[in-house]
């Protein structure tokens, strides 16, 4: 009975030991992710990201792969998945924050939309105190990377940020497509078009 015991425990020990996080799919360039797309501009063609979203745990994440691709990806934020029909398409869109020096952007990753794949970075007027990007400067690139917590921090971070973007940008509940491709007048300060294969 004893040693029944002590494998039920060892058991759970283990299992949780080999439980999946975002780090376990960074810094490895053989590691495959859900979906992977390279990015180019639509004006600035030399303007070029290699993009990925991958579930872990029954959260999607968004992954931007190291200009030096030998380093892999790096997880970078949680995201929002919208499904809707537009003319016809199934359209998935995938939204995330998308922090920068030049302030904090609101992304989105439209699957499909008219067959294409399209990824829009948008900056905006903020009215925040937040400093968003050395907040998560701290979180990702500074701070607490081997914290067994990190995954729900960057959840935490990418929820406040999205709820943030989705005021600020005026998005619809539930989101549309449109409400990224036709924002209102005056609330964009700069966007980035990306088309994605």
């Amino acid at each position: 009975m004893k040693k029944i015991f002590l494998t039920l425990i060892f058991l759970l020990i283990a299992n949780h030991s080999f439980a999946e996080t975002t780090l376990d799919f960074e810094g490895d360039p053989k590691i495959k992710i859900d979906e992977n797309y390279k990015c180019e501009g639509s004006d600035d063609k030399s303007f070029k990201l290699e993009i990925g979203f991958h579930r872990v745990n029954g959260k999607m994440f968004f992954f931007l792969l190291s200009e030096d691709e030998e380093d892999g990806y790096t997880v970078r934020a949680s995201l929002r998945v919208f499904n809707n029909k537009v003319s016809g398409y199934d359209v998935v869109s995938y939204i995330f924050p998308f922090p920068t020096g030049a302030g904090l952007a609101g992304a989105v990753f439209l699957k499909n939309y008219y067959t294409s794949n399209i990824l829009t970075i948008s900056w905006f007027k903020d009215d925040s105190s937040i400093d968003w990007f050395n907040n998560y400067s701290d979180l990702v690139f500074f701070g607490s990377r081997d914290d067994e917590n990190f995954d729900q921090k960057l959840i935490d971070y990418s929820e406040k940020a999205l709820d943030h973007i989705f005021r600020v940008l005026e998005f619809g509940e539930p989101f549309e497509p449109d409400d990224i491709m036709f924002p209102p007048d005056g609330l964009v300060t700069g966007a980035r078009l990306l088309f994605c294969k």
